[in-house]
């Protein structure tokens, strides 16, 4: 029973140090992430901001891309990049320090617990990964917001004037 305690623990501690180590791939990449989508959407909000767009759509296409990275960029730190507990690789000495019941017993519980964080630690790191695709995917489609952005400037330019000479008539 021993030498299978022995292989399930050596496994167990393993694969657990390699969810915390995709943890961390995780938290670097959105990381990046982040730091791409702030310096795109800081980009677009200056050039939204600074009058050279003469044109409306332009000026409108780079508002609409900067609202849209900024809230890409909130979704990712809320999902990915908030810090939350994540399950520890090993348990506290206070509670593997048990005399009254003997080692064998100990390092079975102990073995389950394991199992327990290490399935933990999957759920998290499952979450988080989908949440850094699904940012990724939404980053993709940022042309297609400045475009929306343009076509819009055109909409409301088109329907203010006529909404305009509704109004007025009603007067």
């Amino acid at each position: 029973m021993s030498e299978l305690l022995d292989l399930a623990e050596k496994a167990g501690h393993e694969n657990m140090r390699e969810h915390i180590e995709v943890a961390s791939m995780i938290q670097r990449e959105a990381n990046t992430l982040m730091a791409l989508l702030l310096a795109g959407a800081g980009t677009a909000l200056a050039y939204a901001g600074s009058g050279k767009g003469m044109n409306p759509g332009i000026t409108w296409a780079a508002l609409a891309v900067c609202l849209y990275l900024f809230s890409l960029a909130a979704a990712l730190n809320w999902k990915c990049l908030s810090l939350t507990t994540y399950p520890s690789a090993f348990n506290e000495p206070k509670s593997l320090n048990k005399p009254e019941y003997r080692v064998e017993q100990l390092r079975q519980w102990e073995l389950e617990n394991l199992q327990e964080r290490i399935s933990q630690a999957g759920v998290i790191n499952t979450r988080r990964a989908d949440w850094l695709n699904r940012c990724r995917y939404a980053a993709t489609l940022t042309p297609l917001v400045a475009v929306i952005g343009w076509g819009a400037a055109y909409l409301v330019a088109d329907a203010v004037p006529a909404v305009a000479a509704l109004v007025a008539g009603w007067g």
